[in-house]
């Protein structure tokens, strides 16, 4: 719905080495991971749909990481150097409930202040990293190390809970 979702990762994937994955036509097999490698940190599901399976992911989000590679012997990432699971989706991702899947989930909402009303590039007149000049770049690297050192500082804000949350987006 144009709210940012792919620009904040955008902004993650400039810092951190994201493998993007297609939500939309996401198959979990075996080979799911095969593009994630060692240096990966993030793991981005990209576009989701209503019907995403976040359960089959829990043991991906709380243990190691499997990566098999067609034809490749499998490569174990432990927990401790495995990449944070993004998912960006126009619609609540659904689990099986309860404490197993509220300890693994984090729902982050976007707000409607852009949309097809508002973009990015209508408000600022540049395409946000590709249009970029070299003080722009230098501002936004200034502002992702302030909220690093605000996040080792004070850890994640609080917020209201998953529950309240989910109300949250099913009512927008």
């Amino acid at each position: 719905r144009g709210r940012g979702k792919s620009l904040i990762l955008e902004a993650v994937d400039r810092l951190r080495n994201v493998e993007s994955l297609d939500g939309k036509n996401i198959a979990f097999n075996r080979f799911l991971f095969q593009s994630v490698n060692h240096r990966t940190n993030t793991v981005h599901f990209d576009d989701a749909q209503d019907d995403f399976e976040f359960e089959k992911l829990y043991s991906a989000l709380t243990g190691n990481l499997i990566v098999e590679k067609k034809g490749l012997k499998p490569i174990n990432i432990p927990f401790k150097k495995s990449p944070k699971f993004v998912i960006s989706t126009n619609y609540l991702v659904k689990g099986t409930g309860g404490y197993s899947e509220e300890r693994r989930k984090l729902i982050v909402g976007t707000s409607d202040y852009y949309g097809k009303h508002l973009s990015p590039k209508q408000e600022f007149g540049f395409l946000f990293f590709d249009e970029f000049t070299e003080s722009q770049w230098n501002d936004f690297y200034n502002t992702m190390f302030l909220c690093v050192q605000e996040y080792l500082k004070n850890g994640l804000p609080k917020s209201e809970s998953n529950k309240e949350a989910e109300k949250e987006i099913l009512l927008d």
